[in-house]
């Protein structure tokens, strides 16, 4: 099976998906993540920013085993921002071949509200699965979905530790608890 893992940013699949990631590709499926937000800014301090964030990206996907393609839209603190038309159509290109695309549940950044709408706006041309981002379905729980328990082994939780690691310019003290707390993926 070949599955599109839909990111908002670079990180959020690692911090949200790892052990799901881990147990698809240990199955033999194809696994690929699509960046929604994967531009780089024009602005020195973001160039500089998502230069360290992209170096860590592709450590990340290497740890993963998978692959990984982006799209040149910028997130929410840039302008222009693209419109709902727009993410839709990048998404919907992106999901060319894939037989899933696991997209993410859009909790609090409002990056995330719009990936997920984008992806709602696919379902029918493909099966959907949706995911709860982690922090956020962990900081803001009234916001989150009820999904299935955790799917990998401990070693993918020991995995997921030293992967979500790679992007040290991300991580502090209170996204590693959030880290640990079980992913939550299901069929939509």
């Amino acid at each position: 099976m070949k599955i599109l893992v839909v990111s908002p940013h670079c990180d959020d699949a690692a911090f949200s998906l790892t052990e799901h990631i881990l147990t698809w590709v240990e199955d033999g499926h194809d696994v690929e993540i699509y960046t929604v937000y994967g531009g780089m800014p024009a602005d020195a301090q973001g160039r500089d920013k998502h230069r360290k964030l992209d170096e860590e990206h592709r450590k990340v996907v290497a740890a993963l085993g998978v692959s990984a393609m982006r799209s040149s839209w910028l997130d929410d603190v840039y302008e222009p921002r693209p419109t709902h038309a727009q993410l839709r159509e990048s998404v919907k290109s992106a999901t060319s071949g894939f037989d899933v695309v696991v997209g993410p549940t859009g909790i609090h950044h409002p990056d995330h509200v719009a990936t997920a709408a984008a992806v709602r706006g696919v379902r029918g041309l493909v099966r959907v699965w949706t995911y709860d981002e982690i922090p956020y379905y962990v900081q803001h729980p009234s916001a989150a979905t009820i999904g299935l328990e955790r799917i990998g082994s401990r070693q993918h939780l020991i995995r997921k530790k030293e992967i979500c690691a790679l992007y040290s310019s991300q991580i502090n003290d209170d996204l590693l608890r959030c880290l640990w707390a079980p992913e939550r993926c299901w069929v939509a």
